[in-house]
């Protein structure tokens, strides 16, 4: 129960927001299916603009970044993090009651302490709470695009592309990196582990 904490039936919800919970269903690119529980977001009413942005790599970056690590013989390796929103703690004040799936627990009144698929901050606290992290292993983002994390080796730069919870390492130790983010080093979970096949959207093929 670390994403919700259970409050009695008398708490004060004076400026809380209610939002049911539901399943949604999609299937990947790829075929492979997933549920999951998540906020009924369309019935709030969602927090100041500055707290829902969160950015993209753009895909003039991306191919710049791909040109530039296949120059210098680097490795790619793409991954996705596991449960990404639930690392980050929501800022929005939202209160919900646990449906039948919860057991024992159906019924009962709950505060949202972690970052749910639905909320309409959650994307903008993904990013900071995967930017803070990016930070502590070194990277920095690009001036041209804050998307494009780069890292200084010495007689060549390292480079990291995010797309919400989608990363792409681009580096000559690709694999130290990603150990750097995912557990136990790291705070993430990592999953989809490999090559690059499919990006923002496009199939890819790296030819050296």
């Amino acid at each position: 129960m670390a994403y919700f904490e259970l409050m009695p039936e008398n708490f004060d919800l004076t400026g809380y927001q209610y939002v049911p919970l539901m399943y949604a269903w999609d299937v990947k690119f790829d075929g492979r299916r997933r549920t999951g529980l998540v906020a009924n977001g369309k019935v709030i009413i969602g927090p100041p603009e500055e707290d829902v942005w969160s950015g993209v790599v753009n895909t003039e970056s991306l191919c710049t970044a791909m040109f530039l690590a296949m120059l210098n013989g680097m490795k790619f390796l793409a991954a996705d993090i596991s449960l990404a929103y639930l690392m980050a703690d929501t800022k929005e004040v939202m209160y919900t009651r646990l449906g039948l799936e919860f057991g024992d627990l159906a019924g009962k009144l709950a505060i949202i302490k972690k970052v749910l698929y639905g909320l309409i901050g959650s994307y903008a606290q993904l990013h900071y709470h995967l930017c803070a992290e990016l930070k502590n292993i070194g990277f920095k983002p690009s001036k041209a695009d804050p998307d494009l994390w780069l890292r200084d080796a010495g007689d060549h730069y390292k480079y990291m592309t995010k797309y919400i919870d989608g990363i792409l390492i681009m580096s000559k130790d690709s694999k130290t990196i990603l150990d750097l983010l995912q557990k136990p080093k790291g705070p993430y979970k990592i999953k989809g582990v490999g090559s690059p096949e499919y990006y923002l959207g496009g199939d890819v093929k790296i030819t050296y």
